[in-house]
C-alpha cells in the first residue's frame, strides 16, 4: 500500500494487485493525478482509478493488435489486472 496525497491534504492509502508490472504503473498514474485534484467525496479516488485502469487497458488494447474480444478477456485474466479498494481519510490541517 502506498500514500497519496490530494491538493487539499487529504490523504489515501492504494493498493496494487495481480500483475506487478501493470499495478505499479496504475499506482503511479494515480499519484501524479491525484496531486492536482480535491478529495471533494468519497467516489474521488475510486473515479480516478477507474480512469487509470481504463487507459492501462486501452494501451494493452493497443499492444495487442488485431485481438479478438476473446483474446483479450484472456489476457486481461492472464494478468490478473483489476481494480482494487482504496481508502481514504479527510486530515484536519
Amino acid at each position: 500500500m502506498l500514500p497519496v496525497e490530494f491538493s487539499d491534504g487529504s490523504q489515501a492509502l492504494v493498493a496494487g494487485a495481480g500483475n506487478a508490472i501493470y499495478a505499479n504503473k496504475a499506482i503511479e498514474m494515480i499519484l501524479m493525478r491525484v496531486k492536482d485534484k480535491e478529495l471533494t467525496d468519497y467516489q474521488t479516488l475510486p473515479d480516478c482509478a477507474q480512469s487509470v485502469i481504463k487507459e492501462i487497458k486501452g494501451h494493452i488494447r493497443e499492444s495487442a493488435g488485431p485481438a479478438t474480444f476473446n483474446e483479450l478477456q484472456q489476457l486481461y485474466a492472464d494478468y490478473s489486472f483489476q481494480q482494487r479498494h482504496t481508502w481514504w481519510r479527510k486530515l484536519k490541517k
